[in-house]
C-alpha cells in the first residue's frame, strides 16, 4: 500500500482526465522540505494507508483523516485507483475508508489513495 501519488485538486472541473505519476519520486517530510511551502499545511494532509484481507478475494484499505483544520482545508476528497485505473469517484474528506471485494488469488495490486 502507498499514499505517495497524491495531487491537490483545483476548481470544481470533476471532468479531468485522471492519470497517476509512476515514476514520482515524492521528498522525505522534513523541515528543510516544508521551506517555500509557507501558505500551505501541505504535509500534514498526506494520508497513511493502511490495510488488511478481511477473506477470500476482500481487502479493507483505510487512512487516517488529517489531524488539523489547516491540513483539511487542503483536501477536496480522495481519489482510489486500483492498478492505476479509478475504482471510484471522489471521496468526501470525511471518508477514510474503502471495502474492495472481487480481487482475484495469485496477483498483484497496487492500490494508490
Amino acid at each position: 500500500f502507498t499514499s505517495r501519488c497524491y495531487w491537490v485538486v483545483s476548481g470544481e472541473d470533476e471532468d479531468n482526465n485522471e492519470s497517476m505519476d509512476e515514476n514520482s519520486n515524492p521528498l522525505p517530510v522534513g523541515e528543510d522540505n516544508k521551506q517555500g511551502l509557507s501558505s500551505w499545511d501541505w504535509w500534514s494532509c498526506r494520508p497513511h494507508i493502511k490495510g488488511c484481507f478481511t477473506g477470500p478475494g476482500t481487502v479493507n484499505i483505510f487512512w487516517d483523516l488529517p489531524e488539523t483544520e489547516a491540513a483539511r482545508q487542503q483536501i477536496k476528497g480522495y481519489k482510489v485507483f486500483l492498478n492505476g485505473v479509478s475504482y471510484c469517484s471522489l471521496f468526501p474528506l470525511h471518508n477514510n475508508s474503502l471495502h474492495m471485494q472481487g480481487l482475484a488469488g495469485n496477483r498483484e495490486y497496487r492500490i494508490v489513495v
